[in-house]
C-alpha cells in the first residue's frame, strides 16, 4: 500500500460520510451535488457545477435571535478536524495514483479532495450495487469485469449455449473459468469490481 493509498484508507475510516450524492451534466463534464456529514451530522451542501471550477462548500449556519449568521460549534470542529486530518497524512507523489494523472512530483490533499473521494465512493459503490442486480462475472483471462442482462434468480436456469450445450447459467459460468461475483462476499467482489471495471 502506497502513501496515497494510505491517505484514502485514512479519509474513509474517518468521521465524514456524504449522502444525497446526485449527478450531473456541466459545461465541462459532471457535475455533482451532496450532503456532507461529520459525525453522523449533517454540516454541508457540495456542490461541483462541472463547470471547471473548484466545489463550493457551502457549511450549514446557525442563526442568532434577531436572524444574524453565526458558525455553529459543529462545523469550526470540523474544520480543526480536517486539518488535523491533513496534517498526519504521509507525503504523496501524484505516480501512485495508479497512473490517473501523467504528473510529476508532491499531491497535496485539501478538503476539496477529501470530500471529492467520499463523493467518487458513493458514485461507485451506487454503480456497483446496479450491476449486482445481474449476473456480474469476473473474466480471468480478459482480466475485466461485466455485467450481463440476466438476474440473479436466472443462474439456475438451462439455457443452450450453442457448441457448449444445454447447461444452467451457473454451470456455464464455470466451465469458461471466469469467477461469479454474486457468489463471492461484498468484499471481496467489490475488490474485482473497483479493480478491473473501467
Amino acid at each position: 500500500m502506497n502513501n496515497y493509498q494510505k491517505c484514502e484508507k485514512m479519509i474513509r475510516n474517518s468521521k465524514f460520510s456524504v449522502k444525497g450524492v446526485k449527478t450531473f451534466r456541466g459545461m465541462e463534464g459532471y457535475g455533482i451535488n451532496a450532503n456532507l456529514y461529520y459525525e453522523n451530522k449533517k454540516i454541508a451542501f457540495l456542490l461541483d457545477s462541472g463547470n471547471g471550477g473548484c466545489m463550493d462548500i457551502d457549511w450549514v449556519w446557525g442563526k442568532t435571535k434577531d436572524g444574524d449568521p453565526y458558525e455553529l460549534e459543529i462545523v469550526k470542529e470540523c474544520k480543526l478536524y480536517i486539518k488535523t486530518l491533513l496534517h498526519t497524512f504521509p507525503k504523496c507523489k501524484w505516480e501512485e495514483m495508479g497512473g490517473k494523472y501523467d504528473l510529476e512530483g508532491d499531491y497535496t490533499w485539501d478538503d476539496e479532495s477529501i470530500f471529492n473521494l467520499l463523493v467518487n465512493d458513493s458514485i461507485r459503490n451506487k454503480e456497483y450495487n446496479g450491476w449486482l442486480k445481474k449476473v456480474m462475472v469476473f473474466h480471468t483471462e480478459k482480466k475485466v469485469v461485466q455485467s450481463y442482462k440476466q438476474k440473479v434468480c436466472d443462474l439456475d436456469t438451462k439455457f443452450n449455449f450453442g457448441s457448449c450445450g444445454v447447461m444452467t447459467l451457473r454451470e456455464y459460468i464455470k466451465s469458461q473459468g471466469w469467477i461469479l461475483l454474486n457468489e463471492l462476499s461484498t468484499t471481496e467482489s467489490y475488490e474485482y469490481f473497483d479493480k478491473y471495471c473501467g
